[in-house]
């Protein structure tokens, strides 16, 4: 993910579970990853 700082955060995680489990935790990742971007916006 890359900000209009310019500054990136990239994030590799190995989420156990079958395939809806995964696109489920991974979106939870992708906005907990964009909460922490905006709040370090501030």
């Amino acid at each position: 993910m890359k900000v209009a700082g310019g500054r990136t955060d990239t994030r590799t995680l190995r989420l156990p579970g079958n395939r809806s489990d995964i696109r489920e935790r991974s979106t939870t990742v992708a906005m907990h990853l964009l909460r922490r971007l905006l709040a370090d916006a501030d």
